[in-house]
């Protein structure tokens, strides 16, 4: 009551595009913006306006301040304990049970990405268990129920791989040539997309690559290659590292089953382009737990932080809004997303590795031939080995990890290194040279023909200076995009000024807060 529409129009320049008759609950279309992220800005304060005045806030109360308990309270006391059982079973029946998937997706879109990325870009982590809290609170069981089993799947939570246990073995017997590990350098993977034959051209130097993921552990492998500046999303600081909690935070009998996903796909980057710089940006908690909004929060932070590729090694099976203006926003900086197209074994990608600006990254076994877990689709720009990959994990050590998270940091060290050879190239022309000078798969995959991109992807093609390659590129730069159970098989490496075994102590149990997220794949 007492929401003045034109006022709101007035002051916002929205306009009304749907109304419900016998409420006063109105759809506002935001003004054009000449960009995505105007628009989106100009979606959120229109969008948050509403919501205060439902939830009779003050409307000129920061978002950035986030919500006090006592907000959190009054929202519960004012428009939950109101209702009676009646009303909600009721309310579950008439409403919830009605809903027809078309709608449900609208919502899911609508309301699940323009709610988050307008309201809960100033919320902690505190703030949002609070509100959860007094919101499912005053729900009953019955109505929280029907409600999951209808809109549950379309929320935009991303998860990590379901990881298997980690297996830690003692072995400190891999050489080192002083550089980086010859293991990782020599693996059969590397050999395949030949990295080495490539670094005679390019190694990366002057590029940097944003790791939007888990974090990073303090790793010797990294040393003078991690640029300061890096965010930590879930924790709200500047210390983006790959935490460990020794604890079951989301009670799926699994603890810490995304921790060292981070590292692990960093060690891949700094193995393929090993002069390239990377930019750590953590928007998910070692559960491997995230948002959309925070996963678009991290790209966008990638991208007014220098970053020029951003690797995403993680993805959500429904569209994003967030992240579809995230990617939208790299493309018009000159920055190239390099996302993961899933583990789900689906003829159709995870986002954002489905939007056209992403580059989408799909995985190989070492013989070429698909992986058994990893999705394909037309728009899959690339492939790249990612079953039993050798990279860093924890401080100090390797692991054998496998997904399609482990196939798109090779071709984000693959941009790495063209770039550096070949400077400014656009984003699309980006995409066409990874594309154009992979090996052709698909006699080797003939259920997937033209379902796994250009081919598995081949840097040396892609960096020597007299490769000739078709310009497919358009206006709208066009890329694209786990599983078998990926196994994580630890090793220590002693780092190449010390020949002492790693110690594996537990480390200090450190608490941190979920984190929800705006997305991973």
């Amino acid at each position: 009551d007492g929401i003045d529409i034109n006022r709101i129009n007035a002051e916002y320049g929205t306009t009304v595009v749907q109304t419900f008759p016998g409420t006063n609950i109105y759809v506002l279309a935001p003004p054009e913006r000449k960009s995505a992220k105007k628009l989106a800005r100009s979606l959120r304060r229109a969008e948050w306006f509403v919501w205060s005045e439902i939830g009779q806030f003050n409307g000129s109360v920061s978002i950035q301040q986030g919500f006090s308990g006592a907000r959190v309270d009054g929202f519960s006391a004012a428009s939950l304990d109101g209702f009676s059982q009646a009303a909600l079973d009721g309310f579950s029946q008439a409403v919830l049970d009605g809903f027809s998937q078309a709608v449900l997706d609208g919502f899911s879109q609508a309301a699940l990405d323009g709610f988050s990325q307008a309201a809960l870009d100033g919320f902690t982590q505190a703030d949002l268990d609070g509100f959860s809290a007094a919101a499912l609170d005053g729900f009953t069981q019955a109505v929280l129920e029907q409600f999951a089993a209808a809109i549950l799947d379309q929320f935009t939570q991303a998860m990590l791989d379901q990881f298997s246990t980690a297996y830690f073995l003692d072995l400190t017997i891999d050489a080192l040539d002083g550089v980086y590990g010859a293991r990782a350098r020599d693996q059969a993977a590397m050999l395949n997309i030949n990295a080495l034959g490539a670094h005679e051209y390019a190694t990366g130097k002057g590029v940097t690559v944003a790791v939007v993921d888990t974090g990073i552990s303090n790793h010797w492998y990294f040393r003078d290659r991690i640029v300061p500046g890096g965010w930590d999303f879930i924790d709200n600081d500047n210390d983006p590292t790959d935490e460990l909690a020794w604890l079951d935070d989301n009670g799926n009998g699994l603890r810490d089953e995304g921790w060292g996903h981070g590292t692990h796909v960093a060690g891949i980057v700094r193995t393929v382009a090993p002069d390239a710089t990377i930019l750590p940006i953590r928007v998910q908690n070692s559960e491997g737990e995230s948002w959309s909004f925070i996963v678009a929060e991290g790209i966008e932070y990638a991208v007014d932080h220098g970053a020029d590729v951003v690797n995403v090694s993680m993805g959500v099976r429904c569209k994003s809004e967030s992240l579809e203006y995230a990617v939208k926003y790299a493309a018009s900086r000159g920055v190239t997303v390099v996302a993961a197209a899933g583990n789900a074994d689906k003829d159709n990608l995870h986002y954002p590795a489905a939007y056209t600006h992403s580059v989408a990254v799909a995985a190989v076994d070492n013989n070429d031939i698909k992986a058994l877990f990893s999705n394909y689709d037309s728009k899959v720009t690339v492939s790249a080995p990612g079953v039993e990959i050798y990279s860093t994990h924890g401080e100090g050590q390797f692991a054998w990890w496998s997904g399609t998270s482990q196939a798109t940091p090779m071709i984000a060290g693959e941009a790495a290194l063209i770039l550096s050879a070949k400077h400014a190239l656009l984003p699309s022309e980006l995409s066409s040279v990874i594309s154009q000078s992979a090996d052709n798969i698909d006699g080797l995959n003939p259920e997937y023909v033209n379902m796994l991109g250009g081919g598995r992807a081949n840097l040396l093609a892609a960096v020597q200076p007299n490769a000739e390659l078709n310009d497919t590129s358009s206006d709208e730069p066009s890329y694209t995009s786990h599983n078998d159970e990926p196994t994580v098989t630890l090793i220590d490496e002693p780092d190449d000024t010390s020949s002492e075994k790693v110690s594996k102590k537990k480390p200090k149990k450190k608490r941190h807060r979920k984190g929800r997220s705006r997305q991973r794949d």
